[in-house]
């Protein structure tokens, strides 16, 4: 596990910024990257401080993404946070739409806030945050991991 400069931190933020126009959440929190699959973590300041001696990580933290051909692919608790303050790259669903998504399927969704084509996108029922997906030609891609999927939803 690595953590990152703030050079490196910065320029995480202003991705998140450009793609998502979200506020500036990063400077409560330490950035790290895992050692595997280009995973990404952020923990508390207080985090860091801890005398970790001869101990090798491979994470800490909250995991919020990994990177992904030059993007970022939030997990659902990443998508959360970014979420909170975003103002584009989002889509809604309704309740037929959720029903199929947390199932693994890809959908149409029933609202388009800015969203670009190929980009990760936030994915919303009502105000709710509920995770991430890829948006290609006005299809939300499931990316869904296997043990996030609900089969049996009403």
């Amino acid at each position: 596990m690595e953590f990152l400069k703030s050079k490196a931190k910065g320029e995480l933020m202003n991705y998140l910024k450009k793609v998502y126009a979200c506020e500036d959440f990063l400077s409560d929190f330490v950035v790290a990257k895992g050692s595997k699959k280009n995973k990404i973590w952020i923990m508390s300041k207080e985090l860091i401080e801890f005398d970790y001696g001869k101990i090798k990580l491979d994470s800490a933290g909250l995991y919020f993404g990994r990177e992904d051909s030059g993007k970022i692919r939030l997990s659902i608790e990443g998508a959360q946070i970014v979420g909170k303050s975003a103002k584009k790259n989002i889509v809604y669903l309704d309740e037929v739409e959720l029903s199929k998504y947390i199932k693994g399927e890809n959908v149409k969704p029933s609202e388009i806030i800015i969203c670009e084509e190929g980009e990760y996108v936030l994915v919303k029922y009502k105000e709710d945050v509920v995770g991430c997906g890829k948006f290609k030609e006005g299809i939300l891609i499931n990316i869904l991991p296997k043990s996030r999927k609900i089969t049996k939803f009403n």
